[in-house]
């Protein structure tokens, strides 16, 4: 069947799409895996990080949640948008041996050859080029660590509007 001109610009629109989604989505998750499952040593000695849902319910004694860390894992189709990823910290007690989850949401959005980079709070870590270094990476964990630390010290500025954060007490 032959096609109209405009069926065929629309064609390769839609290829094009499809090929930047696709992009979109691997690039972002090998950079998401590479921040989370390099965050325990970042952090050091005792540190227990695992990807967790960035939003409802989530059991720290289910471990890591692999692809089901990121918000395209119960969609079904490959879009373009933000993807967001979340973080299970781990912070043991001082006091006896349990501990407390938090959990925070990174935000990732591909922007033809930068990787924006949001904490949950709205803190930009800022353009990270798609040929990342370890640096770049690093820069993340920071971002994260100094956005766990921001809670705990100053948890009512930190929280007030913010609903990607959650918190799970291992002795309740």
């Amino acid at each position: 069947m032959a096609f109209g001109p405009r069926v065929l610009e629309l064609q390769q629109a839609l290829n094009s799409y499809g090929e930047t989604s696709v992009r979109n989505y691997r690039l972002l998750h090998k950079f998401g895996d590479e921040v989370v499952y390099g965050l325990a040593a970042y952090l050091g000695e005792g540190a227990r990080v695992h990807g967790v849902p960035p939003e409802g319910e989530w059991r720290p004694e289910a471990g890591d949640y692999h692809d089901a860390k990121f918000s395209t894992y119960h969609r079904g189709i490959i879009v373009i948008e933000p993807i967001l990823m979340g973080v299970g910290l781990r912070i043991p007690h001082s006091k006896d041996s349990g501990g407390f989850w938090m959990r925070v949401v990174v935000e990732m959005e591909l922007a033809r050859e930068v990787i924006a980079v949001q904490i949950h709070d709205g803190k930009g870590v800022g353009g990270i080029s798609i040929d990342y270094t370890t640096q770049d990476v690093e820069r993340v964990q920071e971002a994260i660590f100094e956005c766990a630390r921001e809670v705990l010290t100053n948890p009512v500025r930190s929280v007030r509007g913010a609903n990607r954060i959650g918190f799970i007490d291992e002795n309740t």
